[in-house]
């Protein structure tokens, strides 16, 4: 069976090379530029884990955690930022964040946390 992971970022590149690393390790990636895309996608019920950066424009990554949480999505959420802020960290495991990571972040590191979440 596969699992799919979403990865939700504005940055191109960063979804790309993230998407990449997940599948290696055998997982179904979908890949959206903003929370809002994310939001309005079928596969949402099909997400057995999300990947998500904290700043992008619109909808920030925060604002998406607490909207599928709202709308009773289970999934483990893993926060990824290239500006890790105390408060940030703080209100991402606050509202369940299983996981908050600053950019760059060790591969290892990342695939261990989905294996342990989902």
């Amino acid at each position: 069976m596969t699992v799919q992971i979403a990865i939700v970022d504005d940055d191109a590149d960063v979804r790309s090379a993230i998407a990449s690393l997940v599948r290696s390790a055998g997982y179904e990636v979908r890949t959206y530029a903003s929370g809002e895309d994310f939001m309005a996608a079928p596969e949402i019920a099909c997400t057995r884990c999300l990947i998500v950066d904290v700043n992008m424009p619109g909808m920030s990554g925060l604002d998406l955690q607490a909207r599928l949480a709202e709308a009773g999505h289970p999934f483990p959420v893993v926060v990824i930022t290239a500006r890790p802020t105390i408060q940030s960290r703080t209100e991402a495991l606050r509202r369940g964040a299983v996981a908050f990571f600053g950019k760059p972040f060790g591969d290892d590191e990342l695939l261990a946390c989905i294996e342990r979440n989902i």
